[in-house]
C-alpha cells in the first residue's frame, strides 16, 4: 500500500490487489458479538523526532497524520 500511495503520488498508474474483502490488511477493525476489534497497529514508535520513516508516513498521508508522544515507558518487571 505504501509502495502503491507513493508511485501514484509520483503519477504512475498503479493497481492494487488485496486478498482480504477489507483493503488495508492490517489496518482495519471487524466487529463481533457487539465489540469492535483493532487489529493493527496500536504502537508506533520514533515518529516524534525525524526518521526514515516519519518521512514516508508524511510522503504518503500529506502529513495530515498529527503525532503525539507516548510518554515514557515503563520497565517490564519479569517474575
Amino acid at each position: 500500500m505504501s509502495a502503491a500511495a507513493l508511485l501514484s503520488k509520483a503519477g504512475m498508474k498503479v493497481l492494487v490487489l488485496e486478498k482480504h474483502y477489507k483493503c488495508g490488511g492490517a489496518c482495519h477493525t471487524f466487529k463481533d458479538e457487539g465489540y469492535t476489534f483493532d487489529v493493527g497497529i496500536h504502537y508506533v514508535g520514533n515518529l516524534i523526532r525525524p526518521t526514515l520513516t516519519r518521512t514516508l508516513v508524511e510522503e504518503i498521508s500529506d502529513g495530515q497524520i498529527q503525532w503525539a508522544p507516548l510518554g515514557k515507558r515503563r520497565p517490564v518487571i519479569k517474575e
